[in-house]
């Protein structure tokens, strides 16, 4: 509870004074003194935290009061709130001991000065007992010191003094004496490497109290030495650093026995986990490989033979073309992904970025899947958010994520089972309202627009299933190449471990994620695809992730000059070099989500308008600053903006009287999209601009990838396109 002293003989102002203090503190308690005799009794019993004082009273002044209060309570706070004084009151009030002095006429400022004035005495109290507490315990310290092998020092900040305390050890025989020198001197026995990090951290403990560090030091017989040295600063009454009070103890054989065991433990895992890793690898890569192409073979070998030998009736003839076709299929989709394989080795995979819509290449995937899905009854459910947002990102090679995903999902789950996929904005879930599709096995949601909000800065895809699910030992281990819950020769599921690894490097490249989770066998399994959207200052690390932009299909022959022969001799000898993959990167800089979009910026501040112009301009929009409503008035013939984001409060005319006189005009400005951005940011505050004529509210401060999202967004609902600005 805040309780407060308040010295005013105006009930109008004591009434104006109250309420903003109330307004500020939930939990306040204000007793007023009116005259001589009410500030004798409160003065008496005191209780209070603060006095706040008029300058001009009836009976006394506020000079008066200041010296009175400050006699019995030196260290209260004092605030004259007047109208009545002078500057020269002013500058003698301060010098007396009073806190702050502010005039009626901003009574705004009286709530922040009582702020100000509680926070500074408590820093104020915090530092005298921590002062206080050192000083209790130093006796304790010294005695302990004298058992043991320490050094204690104390560094004078004045007189830049460094003193070992008595009875204190002396580490590494450095120095002589009680004195050992000046700062300086001390700082010249730090090793050269480790000089700047003991500045660093003797400056955080000047700045926040504490420290400790180890580094070394350079003995007088030339040798090194290593040091922990921790102490604490210490501070007078005003809570200024006076001093730094520290221990320091050496450690150089518990270092180097550190540093050795580090080494050798080191060396022996990587040495076992490459050994191990690389043969694992290689015999469950080529006893898979090998049964993955000789299974399809066999049957296109097979049926080729019986069609050879003259049987080819019509049910015969369709049943071999029918399979033929199925396992050349397999065959082609096993050469595709270690031609992807292939390339992400070697840093040359490259993809095609554009914006897009990822319902897109959503459901391009789902079309492929549906027939297998059907095949094995299972009921194949799709959540579609109305409007997620546009992704930067390579068209084919996101449906071949969601290929990947739905194939797997639907692989593993059982004959009527359920596999779904969602595409919502990252944590949004939205109401959703489920259309079943007649004679299918097949559901369809759209999410609500209720759960888009401005704040999201990804796009999500989930793939889940009832299917198989995954044991938690193997979860940290689905997304690496060749890795399978079950590679033993009577595993039920086929394929060679590459769809998950292609799915996570395909979604690294677009500067995503991948997770997976599942409550383990038999409870499904649900894979989470983040994607950023277009605005995100992440958008650039897509282009350091790709290639320069190519045909986006997948045909192997046409992006590595052949075939499979090729893949192979490239793929296989790099096997046992495997556990991890190199960095990828490119030079591929995508589209600026506002590029050529032209912007009127309005703000009677020249900070705030200058970073929002700045904002939008690194996103590619070109921008014209104007610091009043006549100013933007006069600009808009010149500059002719495509987008106007203004600010409400303004001197003379604000935000509202701006957008009224636009939407009022008879030219075509007055159908200019508008964005107001303001500081005003309640509920009532945002449906009175929209009234007004804006299309977007955006309370302050801005999130830039909010404004970015927010403006292409509104540039969106209007009709215009990134490619027409």
């Amino acid at each position: 509870m805040l309780r407060i002293l308040l010295i005013d003989d105006n009930p109008s102002d004591r009434k104006l004074e109250s309420r903003e203090l109330q307004r500020e503190f939930a939990e306040i308690e204000i007793q007023t003194a009116i005259d001589a005799a009410e500030f004798e009794r409160a003065l008496a019993a005191g209780g209070f935290d603060l006095v706040i004082t008029d300058h001009q009273l009836h009976w006394s002044d506020g000079l008066a009061i200041l010296d009175a209060v400050k006699t019995k309570y030196p260290d209260c706070p004092v605030i004259l709130f007047t109208d009545s004084g002078t500057e020269e009151v002013a500058v003698t009030a301060m010098k007396r001991g009073a806190t702050d002095y502010i005039r009626k006429g901003k009574p705004y400022r009286l709530a922040i000065a009582v702020r100000e004035a509680l926070e500074k005495q408590n820093l104020r109290q915090e530092r005298a007992k921590a002062i206080e507490q050192m000083q209790l315990s130093e006796a304790n310290l010294r005695f302990a010191l004298e058992a043991a092998d320490l050094t204690a020092y104390t560094w004078n900040l004045q007189t830049g003094e460094v003193r070992r305390l008595e009875n204190a050890g002396n580490i590494s025989d450095i120095g002589d004496g009680e004195i050992v020198g000046t700062f300086e001197q001390v700082l010249n026995l730090v090793h050269p490497d480790d000089r700047e990090l003991f500045q660093t951290e003797i400056q955080t403990a000047i700045n926040r109290g504490t420290y400790s560090c180890e580094f070394r030091i350079l003995k007088p017989d030339g040798s090194i030495a290593w040091v922990l040295d921790r102490g604490r600063a210490i501070y007078d009454r005003s809570g200024n650093a006076i001093g730094l009070f520290g221990i320091a103890w050496e450690i150089t054989q518990r270092k180097q026995l550190e540093q050795e065991q580090a080494r050798l433990f080191e060396l022996e895992q990587v040495a076992r986990n490459a050994a191990e890793s690389a043969n694992r690898i290689k015999d469950e890569f080529l006893a898979m490989l090998s049964h993955e192409l000789r299974s399809p073979l066999n049957a296109i070998l097979g049926w080729a033979t019986i069609l050879e030998s003259g049987r080819r009736d019509e049910t015969t003839l369709q049943r071999a073309i029918s399979t033929i076709l199925r396992n050349a299929q397999v065959q082609t989709q096993l050469i595709e992904d270690l031609l992807d394989v292939s390339r992400i080795v070697q840093g040359k995979l490259k993809l095609q970025f554009i914006p897009l819509n990822l319902a897109t290449p959503i459901q391009a995937a789902i079309e492929t899947v549906e027939l297998s899905a059907q095949a094995k009854s299972i009921d194949l459910q799709i959540f579609l958010d109305r409007d997620p947002g546009f992704v930067y990102g390579d068209p084919n090679r996101l449906q071949q994520v969601v290929w990947n995903l739905l194939t797997n999902a639907i692989k593993f789950t059982p004959f009527g089972g359920r596999v779904e996929v969602c595409l919502s904005l990252e944590g949004s879930r939205g109401e959703k309202r489920a259309e079943r599709a007649e004679g299918a096995s097949r559901s369809f949601a759209v999410a609500s627009r209720k759960s888009q909000a401005t704040h999201h800065s990804y796009a999500q895809i989930t793939v889940s299933d009832t299917g198989k699910g995954i044991e938690p030992e193997f979860l940290p281990y689905v997304f690496e190449l060749f890795r399978q819950a079950d590679a033993s020769t009577t595993r039920n599921y086929k394929g060679l471990g590459l769809g998950l690894a292609i799915v996570r490097y395909l979604v690294e490249m677009h500067g995503g994620s991948v997770a997976v989770e599942s409550l383990g066998e038999g409870q499904g399994a649900t894979f989470t695809v983040l994607l950023p959207l277009m605005g995100m200052e992440n958008r650039e690390s897509v282009g350091a992730h790709s290639s320069a932009p190519v045909l986006g299909n997948r045909e192997p022959d046409m992006e590595d000059k052949g075939d499979k022969e090729e893949a192979k001799a490239i793929f296989l000898p790099q096997l046992p070099q495997l556990p991890g993959l190199p960095q990828l990167s490119s030079s591929l800089t995508p589209p600026l989500p506002l590029n050529n979009l032209r912007v009127l910026v309005v703000d009677d501040e020249p900070d705030s308008c200058e970073v929002i112009a700045v904002i939008l301009q690194t996103s590619g929009a070109k921008t014209y600053t104007a610091g009043s409503v006549q100013a933007a008035l006069q600009a808009l013939e010149a500059f002719q903006p495509d987008l106007l984001v203004s600010d409400i409060g303004m001197p003379g005319e604000d935000g509202y009287a701006l957008i009224r006189q636009l939407r009022t005009k008879t030219t075509a400005h007055r159908q200019i999209p508008a964005i107001a951005m303001t500081g005003f940011a309640r509920l009532e505050d945002r449906t009175q601009a929209i009234a007004a004529g804006f299309q977007r509210h955006l309370p302050k401060p801005i999130d830039p990838d909010t404004l970015i999202a927010v403006v292409t967004d509104l540039i969106q609902e209007i009709g215009k396109t990134f490619n027409s600005w």
